[in-house]
């Protein structure tokens, strides 16, 4: 860009400024909506937006506008201050490092405004997120404020430099403020749009994925998730364990004390299961009055372990019903993978040991375990009783191929 006497402002120059910076800021939506929708733990989730808003506002400074020697005019600022409101504070330090350390970079007479102004861009957003109500802070009004606020910050940058004629000053503080407004509003707009895309798909997976009584996994995910636990087994990964899980009477509470009294019981022993569980483990409703339990990265003993909990935890927790107490068990069929079976061999294993749990008592724990040398070919299973209060015992094998007492 050529030289320009002082009293001139490249008044072009900064709308370009705010065009670039728009067709950026779509680039910055798109991606922050991407990872929002990553399955990552919020603090991994927040450096990675944090790592998209500063390499915007790096962006935003390769076409800045230098207005003055050192000066440089941008949409950098924006891109911190909407890292801390949609980011969180980890995002914000990452975004508002990045910008600094490039501010940094160029060099320049302000160079030490230009490194600290990021970090004070970031605490503005992040005292906007703590001061503005989470159900106002997607409203035009809002980031209408946050803009204000911004456009404040920027002309004290501006005039503490105190490198530009009155001139200059003047359509400064029309053009700045204008161009921060309208940029934290469109960028705010974007982010507000991907966050409601989000909430409407998160809500259709919900209905398609989930059991509306008790908010459990369906049956559509527990066999999706079963089929990829199988492939990754069979690249060479760990073991897992499934369980089918039964009610046991249920059809009798439900004709004594009717359907109501029965979809109570199944809320409740679905809560009592999900909370002995890991974050990984997937419990689902299979149908009726059945549960599926996908246990990854779990061998047959681990299994057998924790579904005996699971009963135990479920007898132990009686259900009012009026004046009454409803004592509630379940039986429980447990098989192992060996990284042969499909999953509809797994499937009828474990309803094989859910029967046996069933025809010997119900309340117990039954697992089905690969045939012995000595059983016949033709054999698919040997059961072997849960042994966990109880009935007999027989001999197998479990998932780690060692000849092993199935209790």
């Amino acid at each position: 860009m050529l030289p320009l006497p002082d009293s001139q402002l490249p008044f072009g120059d900064l709308v370009t400024v705010l065009l670039n910076g728009l067709g950026l800021m779509t680039l910055v939506a798109v991606a922050y909506g991407m990872l929002q929708r990553r399955p990552l733990r919020p603090l991994a989730r927040s450096l990675a937006q944090g790592l998209v808003f500063g390499v915007g506002g790096i962006g935003a400074m390769l076409s800045a506008s230098e207005i003055a020697p050192g000066i440089l005019v941008d949409t950098r600022y924006i891109m911190i201050v909407l890292a801390a409101v949609f980011a969180g504070p980890p995002g914000a330090v990452v975004a508002a490092g990045l910008v600094a350390g490039y501010r940094v970079s160029l060099g320049g007479s302000a160079v030490w405004l230009g490194s600290v102004m990021p970090f004070a861009v970031a605490f503005t957003g992040l005292a906007w997120r703590a001061l503005v109500p989470a159900r106002h802070r997607q409203s035009l009004s809002a980031f209408a404020l946050l803009g204000g606020l911004l456009s404040a910050q920027i002309l004290t940058l501006f005039i503490l430099s105190s490198r530009l004629s009155a001139e200059q000053m003047l359509t400064t503080c029309v053009v700045v403020p204008a161009g921060c407004s309208v940029a934290t509003l469109l960028l705010g707009h974007l982010m507000r749009r991907e966050n409601m895309l989000i909430a409407r798909e998160q809500a259709l997976e919900t209905f398609a994925f989930s059991d509306p009584l008790t908010g459990l996994s369906n049956r559509r995910r527990f066999d999706a998730a079963l089929a990829r636990e199988l492939e990754l087994q069979r690249r060479g990964g760990k073991p897992f364990c499934l369980a089918l899980i039964d009610v046991d009477r249920f059809k009798a509470v439900n004709d004594t004390y009717g359907h109501h009294t029965g979809d109570a019981v199944l809320t409740r022993v679905a809560a009592a299961m999900q909370s002995a569980l890991r974050s990984r483990d997937v419990l689902a409703r299979y149908g009726g009055e059945e549960f599926a339990l996908l246990l990854p990265d779990c061998d047959a003993r681990a299994a057998l372990a924790l579904a005996e909990r699971l009963r135990a935890g479920v007898g132990a927790e009686p259900i009012a019903v009026g004046d009454q107490h409803l004592a509630v068990t379940i039986s429980l069929g447990v098989v192992a993978s060996n990284g042969r079976w499909s999953a509809e061999a797994l499937l009828t294993l474990a309803d094989d040991a859910l029967y046996d749990a069933k025809a010997n008592g119900r309340n117990r724990v039954e697992i089905a375990c690969e045939p012995t040398a000595a059983a016949a070919p033709t054999e698919a299973v040997s059961r072997a009783a849960a042994g966990l209060g109880g009935a007999g015992e027989s001999f197998g094998y479990l998932a780690s191929g060692e000849p092993a007492l199935a209790r």
